[in-house]
């Protein structure tokens, strides 16, 4: 297992890997890993961000998108993140 992944290298082989989803839902998570990506920079590992660096993002997020928006973000970013714990990443 990769634990030197970034934010960015996961997130694009998470998505590519996912054949089970809609197009739409493809660009949602996308769009998510873009904002994840712009926040916490393109490096980012996985590993290395904690609880309080995804509060930031959070507070991040309530700065450039309506309420709804965030919410759907943040669901996504702890899709995510899930999925990483799953394979190791994390």
């Amino acid at each position: 297992m990769n634990g030197n992944i970034t934010i960015k290298e996961f997130a694009a082989e998470y998505i590519a890997k996912r054949v089970d989803i809609k197009p739409q839902t493809r660009l949602n998570l996308q769009l998510t890993a873009n904002r994840m990506a712009e926040h916490f920079g393109e490096d980012r590992r996985l590993k290395d961000v904690t609880a309080g660096d995804a509060d930031e993002f959070a507070a991040w997020l309530k700065t450039i998108q309506a309420p709804a928006t965030v919410s759907r973000t943040l669901r996504r970013a702890i899709q995510l993140y899930k999925a990483a714990v799953k394979k190791g990443y994390v």
